[in-house]
Formats: C-alpha cells, structure tokens, sequence
C-alpha cells in the first residue's frame, strides 16, 4: 500500500511516518500476548507447584503412617519375645504330642498347630478391624489355644477390653499360665492404663466352652473334625 502512493521523496516520508502507528500497535499486541503467556505459564507453574507440594505432603503423610506401622510391629515383636523367651517355637508342639501320646489320645483334633505372631496380627487382627489404630472393645477368644500364642497377640494389639483362652490339654494350659506371668512381669509394667487388657486362660473342652460375650472367635480348625466344627 505505502509503496503505490509514496512516489516522492515526501511521499515515502509521509509513508514512513504512517507506518509507525502501525508498527506501534503491533509492538503493543506483541507485549499484551508475551504478558498473557507469562501469566498462563505463571499460573501453570503455580498450579503444578501446588500438586508437587500435595504429593509431597502425602508422601510425607505416608511415610510417618509407615514409620508408626513398623514401631508398632517393633513394640510388638519385641513383646511377644518378651513373653515367649522361655517358650520358643516347637515347645507347644513337643508337650502337645507328649501328653497325647501318655494318655493315649489320638484325635487329629488335637493335633498341635503354630500362630505365628507378626503374621496373625497382621493378616488376622488387622483385618477384623479395619480403623487399625482404634479399639474394638469386647472379648476375644481363642478355641484351642494352645501356650497363647493368639491371646497375647490379641492382647497387644489393644484392639479389645479382655482375651480368654480355652485349651483341653493340661500341659499347654500350664504353659499358657507360665507366659502369663512373664506377661504381667515383663511387659504389663510398660503399658498405658488405657492398653490394659484382661487375659484369662480356661482348661476346658471347647466345644462346651461359653463364649457368647466374645466379639471376635479365632479358631485354628485345620485339624478339626467335622463333628466338632458342627458343635461349634
């Protein structure tokens, strides 16, 4: 356009001078778009800031959550060695088949089977209550309890108001009395008011047992007759 008309040496002048406002204009739009990015990229960066600091946050949140999982499990193990030093594994398993053999019992019942500790609070406890960190309350009981392996395990979680033991052989019933009192020596002194909890132990058959307070039954039934399941 400005070339058709400044034929003269003042035209071009006057063209040139046109064309500044419009050179102008365009250097304005030119700012007003680089400040329009800027603000959209700022706000991109503030937006993505806030979701890297809220994965951080849960990461962090995740990391004490776990941190608090294993002091417990430490607390915990710890405890239960505590409570069993004098009763390793294998001990309930060699006084089951002893006093079976004396007196001739030889119902597949009574076959001797091992709790483990850690794994029956985490795959067991931890699934019946689904909170974890709050208390159930109630009773809990164990049918076959053998030295109390569940009991004390119950029992430390905190999970409920009182854990009773029903087992028919005398020798593991003795034994489970044993780790009792190593319970209330070694490891009651050590636990909050609001962690006691109350750990009887019963000789008895289970299935004349009366356990219609309890909250939670665990039952080691591997062995079990149909007979005795059905009674129960």
């Amino acid at each position: 356009v400005y070339c058709d008309h400044a034929t003269t040496k003042e035209g071009r002048k006057e063209g040139s001078e046109m064309e500044e406002p419009h050179a102008a204009t365009k250097k304005a739009e030119t700012v007003a778009f680089d400040v329009e990015n800027e603000n959209e990229i700022a706000k991109k960066d503030e937006t993505v800031d806030e979701i890297e600091m809220t994965k951080k946050e849960e990461r962090g949140e995740e990391t004490k959550t776990k941190r608090a999982e294993n002091t417990n499990e430490n607390t915990f193990e710890e405890n239960m060695e505590l409570i069993f030093r004098s009763c390793p594994p294998g001990v309930g398993k060699s006084l089951s088949r002893k006093e079976r053999i004396q007196h001739n019992l030889k119902s597949q019942s009574l076959a001797y089977g091992e709790v483990i500790p850690l794994n029956f609070y985490r795959k067991i406890l931890c699934r019946v209550n689904d909170a974890e960190d709050e208390r159930i309350g109630g009773s809990f009981y164990d049918l076959g309890s053998g030295t109390g392996v569940a009991i004390f395990a119950a029992a430390l979680s905190g999970y409920f108001d009182s854990c009773v033991g029903v087992e028919i052989l005398n020798s593991l019933h003795k034994q489970a009395l044993e780790n009792l009192e190593r319970y209330k020596a070694y490891v009651l002194p050590g636990r909050s008011k609001a962690e006691s909890v109350d750990i009887a132990f019963i000789r008895e058959d289970l299935t004349l047992a009366d356990f219609q307070d309890a909250k939670v039954v665990f039952c080691l039934s591997t062995c079990f007759t149909d007979d005795i399941l059905a009674s129960l």
